[in-house]
């Protein structure tokens, strides 16, 4: 069998959880925006990122369960591919329900691009010895991500608008 070296995995998997969190930190900067243009009250939005966080959370073991069976590649490659889903989603957005559907999908694909199954992936590839570091440099992947996308995001939504800034995201 032709494993990667440890470096490429811990890379990857800090470098998804940097994309996957950073992004999502970012949601509660898109209410002004959403609020002026689509008419979206806060009470909405908060249900969209409610949505999404129950999602996450009911979703996080059930994507462990299949990465267990068909591999963690094929699982948090196929939750990237819903979550940019549900990114483009929201850029298209023309009004709340689109935006709820958004999260719906957002939510999944967090679940299965997630902590659960990548930091699982990168423990497994690691030996015992550097398992404990592997899993440090992989959440710091997660943590960078939510500190250097905020601004990022907020910077893309001035620039371009908040729909183009989904769309980037995405």
């Amino acid at each position: 069998m032709n494993r990667l070296p440890l470096w490429i995995i811990s890379f990857a998997a800090a470098w998804i959880l940097f994309l996957v969190m950073g992004l999502r930190q970012g949601f509660g900067l898109f209410l002004p925006p959403l609020a002026t243009d689509l008419e979206i009250d806060r009470g909405t939005f908060g249900f969209g990122i409610a949505i999404s966080n129950l999602l996450w959370g009911i979703g996080a073991p059930l994507a462990g369960a299949i990465a267990d069976r068909f591999g963690p590649g094929r699982v948090a490659a196929t939750g990237g591919a819903i979550y940019a889903g549900g990114l483009v989603l929201m850029a298209m957005a023309a009004g709340a329900n689109d935006y709820l559907i958004g999260n719906f999908l957002v939510g999944i694909g967090l679940s299965a691009a997630g902590f659960s199954v990548v930091l699982a992936a990168a423990g497994k590839a690691a030996p015992v010895a550097v398992r404990a570091r592997v899993m440090a440099v992989v959440s710091m992947g997660g943590s960078l991500g939510q500190f250097l996308m905020i601004p990022i995001t907020q910077w893309v939504i001035q620039g371009w608008g908040w729909s183009a800034a989904y769309l980037l995201l995405a």
